[in-house]
């Protein structure tokens, strides 16, 4: 399994959450128009309603932004990995060649 894995998992629910929240500033700006009140409370109201919303906005783009970043780390982290596993298969390599090449030599002196 790669350490990037559970970056990608996380990426994904942050991801649905910002789904989430965009599914909530939709609802909530078909709604406030809908309410049927005037009143000096009910202007207040809507502003507040407003800054909620686009405070739920801001926040589903960042939360956007936060997925992508954990993507492109968890991408860093598999290319990381597979440098790591080439290195080791290198030092593997080279010390099963300088094994085989002791054994020959030990192979040559007892014949």
């Amino acid at each position: 399994m790669s350490l990037g894995e559970p970056l990608e998992d996380l990426a994904r629910r942050v991801s649905r959450f910002a789904d989430d929240v965009r599914r909530e500033h939709a609802r909530l700006r078909t709604a406030v128009p809908a309410v049927r009140w005037a009143s000096s409370a009910a202007s207040r109201f809507r502003e507040r309603a407003e800054e909620h919303a686009q405070a739920l906005a801001r926040a589903a783009d960042r939360l956007d932004e936060a997925a992508t970043s954990l993507l492109q780390h968890a991408r860093q982290v598999r290319e990381r990995e597979e440098d790591l596993a080439e290195a080791v298969l290198g030092g593997v390599r080279a010390a099963a060649g300088a094994l085989h090449d002791a054994a020959g030599a030990v192979a040559g002196r007892l014949r």
